[in-house]
């Protein structure tokens, strides 16, 4: 019976269909990430000899390989880098958020690395990026992706500018594809109606209340707790979300300082959070969650949504459409703009103005209709 070898001594196989011996061992890089290498011979006393060699001059090195000058390789050592970052020291305003990183990162594999991953960093120019970024913009045309994919790519750059192998970031001054926007539609109030009354009895009722009656975006309703709502004063406070990060739910910081805001929500709601809490016998202090007592998936959000929908016979819009109709009815109730960017948490008024408010077509009936009055009393002019 052949005898096992030690740990760390790495091991001998002989391969039938080579006809050769083949040495395998493990060696390390600057993250703690384990790589195997392999050697090979034709007899296992040579192949043992160079598992030997390979061994020792790797015993107590720490390899740089996360490092390698392809950007593929070295957009998985940013990737790395920066989720670390983030997760020592989670206030530093300077980090990327996680979900940035994760956007980034989603940016780079559909629009820069098809073409340019087997590349090495230095010689990456700016037309190589900007032919990448119109190849993908014709191919999939989500220009609004294609144009995250130049900040990713810009992103990887400046750590690469750090570390001081390379003089100049390339992403820089790159043309973006021209991104035309896109009116979003938003329900009636009698299509909102319909779907909160046919889904009473559905388990995420109360979530997508929440996020119709206060705006809120669909990660900062799954990050409410219970200590965020005051019920005495009927407000509920906002601050954390859930995001996806890796395929798995994870708590993390509000989008932008903004989102951190407070909202005064109507008696029938917090009436509605009180008997909601009552029942809630779990340890968890999230309002919603799994039975495991952890934070549920935004994508299971997202598919409960669209049951929801399909049960209450509207037409299908975004769970995020939701968040915009309520944008657009506090600016037609008469809500001054600063009150309006201060309850969606909005850093920038301008985003409230440009993106959020909806004109319906009811609102251009009953502009019309204003306009013929006025010169009907005023000016005299009969229709």
């Amino acid at each position: 019976m052949t005898k096992r070898r030690s740990n760390g001594d790495g091991s001998l196989t002989y391969r039938k269909n080579t006809r050769r011996w083949e040495g395998r061992y493990a060696i390390y890089d600057e993250l703690g990430v384990k790589h195997v290498k392999t050697v090979s011979a034709r007899t296992k006393a040579e192949a043992a000899e160079k598992l030997r060699q390979g061994i020792v001059a790797a015993k107590g090195k720490v390899h740089n390989l996360q490092k390698s000058e392809t950007l593929e390789a070295y957009h998985q050592y940013w990737n790395v880098m920066m989720k670390k970052k983030c997760k020592l020291c989670p206030n530093d305003p300077t980090n990327y958020k996680l979900h940035t990183i994760e956007t980034y990162s989603r940016a780079m594999e559909k629009v820069i690395l098809p073409r340019l991953g087997k590349m090495k960093i230095s010689k990456i120019t700016k037309r190589d990026i900007r032919l990448a970024i119109q190849d993908a913009n014709n191919k999939t045309g989500k220009t609004r992706q294609c144009q995250i994919g130049r900040d990713a790519i810009s992103a990887v750059m400046k750590l690469a500018i750090e570390e001081e192998k390379i003089t100049d970031n390339p992403a820089l001054g790159v043309p973006l594809p021209k991104y035309i926007t896109e009116e979003k539609e938003i329900w009636s109030a009698d299509e909102l109606g319909q779907f909160l009354q046919s889904i009473r009895v559905n388990r995420f009722y109360l979530l997508f209340l929440l996020i119709a009656e206060c705006g809120l975006r669909r990660g900062e309703a799954l990050g409410l707790r219970k200590q965020d709502c005051d019920l005495k004063n009927n407000i509920i406070m906002v601050r954390q979300q859930v995001i996806s990060l890796d395929n798995r739910p994870v708590i993390t910081s509000p989008k932008t300082q903004a989102s951190i805001r407070d909202i005064p929500i109507s008696d029938s709601l917090a009436k509605l959070l009180r008997e909601h809490i009552a029942k809630d016998a779990s340890a968890c202090d999230l309002l919603h969650h799994t039975s495991n007592n952890t934070p549920i998936s935004p994508r299971n959000i997202q598919r409960a949504y669209k049951q929801a929908v399909k049960q209450a016979k509207v037409r299908y819009l975004s769970l995020h459409s939701m968040r915009h109709s309520f944008c657009t009815d506090l600016c037609y109730s008469g809500v001054d703009m600063k009150t309006n960017q201060v309850l969606m948490g909005h850093s920038d008024p301008t985003v409230t103005m440009k993106v959020y408010q909806h004109v319906s077509q009811q609102h251009k009936v009953e502009a019309s209709e204003k306009l013929k009055h006025f010169r009907m009393s005023r000016l005299g002019i009969a229709y």
